[in-house]
């Protein structure tokens, strides 16, 4: 018999969910052991962190939720902004300068100097953008993404979050 040979994208694939499985399996493991130490412990009336924190959510489950819906948005917006910094860095031979934009909202806003400013270098960024929104538009929704295109002098005036490397 003849083994099927499986597209190294396929194999790259398995050796993925392999790793993610090993990881959630080991995770599952040490909250077992976590959740047996504090019913033992609280057995004996000694309260460890995850026994606090199940109080907290029978005597007020509407703050929990509150505070898991903040966290879940705080952590989506940061992996977008990785996203999208990476992505900026990759054009990098088209770009002067970039900077993220302090925002007081959950919109994620980047001021880029292009080297040569042209419909075909904003392109790129517009874009992301359309993948981005396909990909999944309710978080681009709730995190929208703005490109600004600034001149050398304005984009020192805009305060910024923080600049990013190009090279």
């Amino acid at each position: 018999m003849h083994k099927e040979i499986k597209p190294s994208t396929d194999i790259n694939r398995e050796k993925q969910l392999q790793a993610i499985l090993y990881l959630l399996q080991t995770n599952i493991e040490d909250f077992k052991h976590e959740v047996d130490s504090s019913y033992e412990l609280l057995r004996i009336g000694e309260k460890t962190e995850l026994t606090r924190q199940l109080e907290q959510t029978i005597v007020n489950p509407l703050d929990v939720f509150f505070k898991t819906s903040a966290n879940i948005q705080q952590q989506t917006s940061s992996i977008l902004d990785n996203i999208i910094t990476q992505f900026i860095r990759t054009q990098k031979d088209i770009l002067a300068k970039a900077k993220k934009i302090t925002s007081n909202s959950n919109a994620l806003n980047y001021a880029l100097v292009l080297n040569e400013d042209t419909t075909d270098h904003r392109a790129k960024f517009f874009g992301l953008l359309d993948r981005l929104d396909l990909m999944n538009a309710d978080i681009m929704q709730q995190h929208p993404v703005n490109f600004i295109f600034a001149s050398h002098k304005s984009i020192d005036k805009l305060l910024t979050e923080k600049e990013i490397e190009l090279a």
